[in-house]
């Protein structure tokens, strides 16, 4: 799996990404301010009902950047540019060139109009568009004819709920579906290495070592002179030799870095699939709980294909419901009178700049027993093996 890719623009000074944030948690209704982007939940068998029950459309670091040569303009004059918009996106690196709401009316139509009236606006650092979206039935669709001309890397599907207004943070309501042996987890990585032959008190660091995999607890640890998040143990990853002899020939830091690993069925273990030098921290245990029982209670592709003429059936009925409920119209967005968001921002931008051995889990997805080392801080040997 390739890394993660470069985000384009220059990291916002302090001062203007402290106004933002304050700007952003008053436009999102938010006592103080948290990161407003919404997140899904893991799709397992019981969520199915979900899809048949409601209508559905299918399809890290909380830093601000400055991304120049863009201009929105407002939906009645393009001469005035639009404010107070926030738009929930994706960043994605295509390299195909080829490639009826507010939405499409107050924001794609006017940006589409400026760019045709102003044609220097074209050189822009990347495109925007709107993400296409199927009715949830159409998951065959999705997964047989548009993911394969996806230009991008993509690893499963969102469902998103029609029907739920947008929630901050953790939404029951997005489904996140991918293969259960797809499912990823993003842990903190330890290496172990075993003590040297002629001096057991020294590590032995041209030896292979464990592979620690430690879950984010989310709270503070200020041993060891310095404050930092703490992690427990959870479990070990499975390397090969030829991996491990690759990972010394990069000559790459390895050790306390996140790492995003799968579970293997065939080897009832962890594998890597690749570093996440992009978020600070790995998922936190409550997180990592609810994705080991995704995979064992997930749903593959073929039974959610299966399932595509049921949640049909069901949308359908609550399409002949709904007919003749009187539509709700939708009010422009207010103005935000309040003076602190009536100044401008500051302009000033910074420059970018051990454990024993173990076969694996004693059942299928499951986790270890009592973990040995359940801080990141443990003892520095652990039967013979040293930090």
């Amino acid at each position: 799996m390739p890394p993660i890719p470069d985000i384009p623009g220059a990291l916002l000074s302090n001062e203007h990404t402290d106004f933002l944030r304050k700007r952003v948690a008053h436009l999102c209704g938010l006592e103080r301010y948290r990161f407003p982007g919404s997140q899904p939940i893991s799709f397992s068998k019981k969520e199915m009902s979900r899809l048949e029950q409601e209508d559905y459309w299918i399809d890290r670091n909380d830093q601000y950047r400055s991304v120049s040569g863009f201009y929105f303009p407002h939906h009645t004059d393009i001469r005035r540019a639009i404010g107070d918009t926030i738009l929930d996106g994706e960043l994605v690196n295509d390299l195909d060139p080829q490639t009826h709401t507010r939405m499409k009316e107050w924001f794609f139509k006017p940006y589409e109009k400026v760019l045709r009236e102003i044609p220097a606006l074209r050189e822009r650092p990347f495109d925007i568009q709107i993400k296409p979206m199927e009715l949830s039935y159409h998951v065959d669709k999705v997964i047989r004819e548009d993911v394969p001309k996806l230009q991008h890397e993509t690893d499963g599907l969102i469902y998103t709920c029609a029907e739920s207004a947008y929630v901050v943070g953790t939404d029951e309501r997005i489904l996140k579906w991918k293969p259960p042996s797809e499912n990823s987890i993003d842990f903190r990585l330890e290496l172990r290495f075993p003590p040297l032959p002629s001096e057991p008190s020294q590590p032995n660091l041209h030896a292979k070592p464990q592979f620690i995999l430690k879950a984010w607890t989310g709270g503070r640890d200020r041993g060891k002179g310095k404050q930092r998040e703490t992690y427990e143990y959870f479990d070990i990853m499975n390397v090969d030799d030829d991996e491990w002899e690759k990972m010394k020939t990069s000559g790459e830091q390895i050790d306390d870095r996140v790492i995003e690993v799968r579970w293997d069925i065939e080897r009832l273990g962890w594998r890597m699939m690749r570093f996440r030098d992009d978020k600070p921290e790995g998922n936190h245990c409550s997180v990592v709980d609810k994705i080991v029982q995704s995979i064992i209670d997930g749903v593959e592709q073929a039974e959610l294909i299966e399932n595509a003429d049921n949640i049909k059936r069901c949308w359908k009925e609550r399409e002949m419901r709904r007919r003749n409920q009187p539509q709700l119209v939708p009010h422009p967005h207010p103005h935000h009178p309040h003076p602190q968001f009536n100044q401008p921002p500051p302009m000033r931008l910074m420059p970018s700049s051990q454990i024993p051995s173990s076969e694996g889990p004693p059942r299928l997805y499951t986790r270890l027993g009592p973990p040995i080392l359940n801080k990141v801080q443990g003892p520095d040997v652990v039967e013979g093996m040293r930090r």
